[in-house]
């Protein structure tokens, strides 16, 4: 794509400029490729497993490590650390991970080249009260907060280290929560009055994160952040990540829909995949998540590249300036497939997509499709004929009939599309002689382009609208402008009368941006949108959640027929059937919750317990409990708080005891390790949430 192309349309920005940050070798922002980062899970004060940890990160391939200093103590051990790997030749820059602490944090400053704060707790002490501020209070307060930070700035300064403010969503100060409520705007400010703050004493070596466990609010405070920046003349880098992501496919989905749909958009700078896992599995998962943004965009974030806006340049930011809340969903017209309903009020609807052997017997039984594992099954399925355009019908409905067999008498009668390439006009009467024996058609068209497509159009609108079938049209990956062939061609059929048509844009390069572009053609006419990604990997994740964040999407496919590249292995086990994968998108994305929602935070040195062992123990007794949301938090830094929206809670709160959670309350103190899983268990079933598995 040239770069006129690039820059003039509002579906695919150019990558955000900032300036650049120095973390000791490195250089975050300003163009320079995308940083990686992880964190460890070893208690600081452990030299020897924390050295060992930092060398396995750097082996690798992982350029900056954070570790955590809840206390001072563990902040100057940090200059043991440094020794240690300095004298096995490991000269990574390192962070500081800082809670509550101010004067951990100071401490670190003068011996590492990065520090974490959280605005949220370091200056306040947070009561969840509910208090009403005059702008006067509010003001003092402000400069208060900017007065405990001069140490460490100074500091900073000294050093010429930089600061990272990390907001997180749920653990915002009391006084930003009775202002702003815990809300994207919240998190922005709360970050904001920080920057300020270093602003006023001249230092600027700053990076900002906006962190949420929820995909859809991340990204909107993420792209508030960016258009205030660019509104106040600002200009930091940004580090993405999705926290308390959990582990295994649910936390990859997660962060593949936050962080992807962000570096999309052309924010980012430097990333770092949260993993209640070891910390060496996350930077393979944040090296795919790169891989899948180059793949979509063209933009080589991974290798860095000079295809940078600044805030004047708004027509590729056009698109994420808009939406930066979070998005309802789209309004579009319903219709009905087979009994099912798609679009408007419906659900996101889940399709699966079968290639038909046509002239033989069917091999491989469809009816595999309808394996269901807690109402994770298909809604609809696409049947693809195999041959080519001269099959006879007689063969395609044999083949049809063969396919429906396949279910049994018993099994449901899920709707069916028929898939064609409409090539021709003596195809209108092939699919006339189907039609019976599907519930709609799914088109694969180009533009019309004369009198004589357009008249095939209103044949084909006349004949759906007889048979009273709905159609859906596929709009190939070579098709350029979509949003003007949908507007073309929906007008076409609706001057037939018939209204029941939807749209999508096959897989293949810049597909987010077609999509995009498409929405915007459907604009009058607000015809469902189907989405169609590959089967399984980062890139199915990337596509479809970003549209679906944005309210874009009336069903979703992912499609094992298109080449795919599949996560790397590592951590905890999972499946990429493509239809639980879609299941799995839809639950990343808060739209369709057929199981339990694990909020678990990343093990760090604050951990109180074994959070992989316990965390698995917590999935195997409560994965069944569709929709409910279990937070499983290593220490009080990441618990009632950082919980944000979690239902239920279970937080390390020393040394084999557990606290547990209803929402932010805790309702049980010091729980044994031994017994907490049961008594979490217990307090679902109090609350009424609790069914047993099959149940």
């Amino acid at each position: 794509m040239s770069e006129s192309a690039a820059v003039s349309h509002p579906g695919n920005p150019r990558r955000r400029r900032t300036r650049g940050v120095r973390v000791g070798t490195l250089t975050i922002g300003a163009g320079h490729a995308v940083v990686i980062q992880s964190m460890t899970v070893s208690d600081t004060l452990n030299t020897e497993a924390v050295v060992a940890e930092v060398t396995s990160l750097v082996a690798t391939g992982c350029p900056l490590v954070r570790l955590t200093a809840p206390s001072l103590r563990d902040a100057e051990n940090l200059r043991e650390i440094r020794r240690r790997l300095d004298a096995e030749g490991i000269r990574v820059p390192l962070v500081a991970d800082i809670h509550f602490t101010p004067n951990a944090a100071v401490a670190a400053a003068a011996i590492v080249e990065k520090v974490r704060i959280n605005p949220g707790n370091y200056a306040d002490r947070k009561r969840f009260a509910a208090r009403e501020y005059t702008d006067v209070e509010y003001v003092a307060e402000v400069a208060r907060v900017a007065e405990t930070l001069r140490p460490l700035v100074e500091t900073l300064k000294l050093h010429r280290a930089v600061l990272r403010i990390g907001t997180n969503h749920g653990s915002l100060s009391d006084r930003v929560m009775n202002r702003f409520g815990d809300t994207p705007a919240g998190m922005v400010e709360s970050a904001l009055e920080f920057v300020r703050a270093c602003e006023s004493m001249e230092f600027r070596e700053i990076v900002l994160s906006m962190k949420s466990s929820v995909p859809g609010v991340m990204i909107a405070a993420y792209r508030l952040l960016a258009a205030r920046m660019d509104e106040a003349g600002m200009d930091y880098p940004i580090h993405l990540g999705v926290t308390e992501a959990g582990d295994g496919l649910d936390a990859r989905v997660k962060s593949a829909i936050g962080i992807g749909s962000l570096l999309v958009d052309g924010i980012g700078d430097t990333i770092r995949v949260s993993l209640a896992e070891d910390s060496v599995h996350e930077i393979p998962a944040a090296r795919a998540i790169l891989a899948a943004v180059e793949e979509e965009t063209g933009a080589g974030v991974g290798a860095g590249h000079d295809n940078l806006e600044g805030p004047e340049d708004s027509a590729g930011s056009a698109w994420w300036k808009s939406r930066t809340d979070p998005q309802p969903r789209r309004p579009s017209q319903p219709w009905v497939l087979g009994g099912l309903g798609i679009g408007g009020a419906f659900p996101v609807r889940v399709e699966a997509r079968v290639v038909l052997p046509v002239g033989m017997p069917v091999t491989s039984s469809p009816a595999t499709l309808l394996v269901e594992t807690q109402g994770e099954a298909p809604e609809f399925v696409s049947v693809q004929p195999a041959g080519d355009a001269e099959t006879r019908p007689s063969v395609i409905i044999e083949a049809l009939d063969a396919f429906r067999l396949t279910f049994g008498p018993t099994g449901p009668a899920l709707p069916l599309l028929l898939e064609w390439t409409f090539c021709g006009q003596g195809e209108v009467h092939l699919l006339e002689g189907a039609l019976p024996f599907v519930d709609g058609l799914s088109l694969t068209i180009t533009r019309p382009s004369g009198q004589r497509d357009e008249d095939r159009f209103r044949l084909l609108a006349r004949l759906l609208l007889r048979a009273r079938k709905p159609v859906r049209f596929r709009l190939p990956a070579s098709a350029a402008a979509p949003g003007a062939i949908a507007a073309q061609v929906a007008s076409l059929c609706r001057g037939e009368g018939l209204d029941t048509v939807g749209f999508l844009c096959a897989p293949g390069p810049h597909w987010i941006e077609r999509t995009r572009d498409l929405t915007l053609g459907l604009t009058e006419t607000m015809d469902p949108i189907f989405l169609e990604v590959p089967p399984a990997g980062p890139l199915a994740a990337l596509r479809a959640g970003s549209m679906l964040l944005d309210g874009i999407g009336d069903a979703l496919c992912l499609d094992p027929s298109i080449p795919a590249t599949p996560w790397p292995a590592g951590g905890r086990t999972w499946s990429e059937d493509p239809v639980r994968s879609a299941w799995t998108i839809l639950q990343a994305c808060r739209l369709r919750l057929t199981r339990a929602e694990f909020i678990a935070c990343p093990s760090c040195g604050r951990t109180q317990f074994d959070l992989q062992s316990v965390t698995a123990k917590i999935r195997a007794r409560t994965e069944h409990l569709r929709g409910v949301k279990i937070a499983v938090m290593g220490c009080i830094v990441n618990g009632p708080g950082e919980m944000a929206d979690a239902d239920f809670g279970y937080v390390g709160s020393g040394p084999g005891k557990v606290d547990l959670y209803v929402g932010r309350d805790r309702v049980r103190q010091g729980v044994a390790e031994a017994e907490a899983t049961e008594r979490l268990v217990e307090l679902i079933g109090e609350h009424g949430r609790w069914v047993e598995p099959g149940g």
